[in-house]
């Protein structure tokens, strides 16, 4: 529940714009964060760019504007978590 609860938190603050595509193919962009045991979510970074540096831009806003979450549930992960979102974008969104 806690990883769902973080992806719509993500998600929520993915508003990316009509980026003008040529191509029908979906693009991704993959950003890596950590959430630390008090839910802080730190060192975000683009870990696989799109090539659409506005696209890599707003996917890594859509992760750093969260700023802190719940903190993580006791046994879950003593140290934190280490967490892989990709974003995935289509002619037309």
């Amino acid at each position: 529940y806690y990883l769902d609860l973080l992806e719509q938190r993500i998600a929520r603050n993915w508003q990316p714009k009509k980026l003008g595509f040529r191509s029908g193919a979906a693009v991704t962009c993959t950003i890596h964060f950590r959430v630390e045991p008090d839910g802080t979510l730190t060192r975000a970074e683009v870990a696989a760019g799109s090539g659409v540096p506005l696209m890599d831009r707003e996917a890594l806003r859509a992760v750093e504007t969260v700023g802190a979450f719940l903190p993580i549930p006791a046994g879950m992960a003593r140290r934190g978590l280490g967490i892989t979102y990709i974003f995935t974008l289509t002619a037309g969104n």
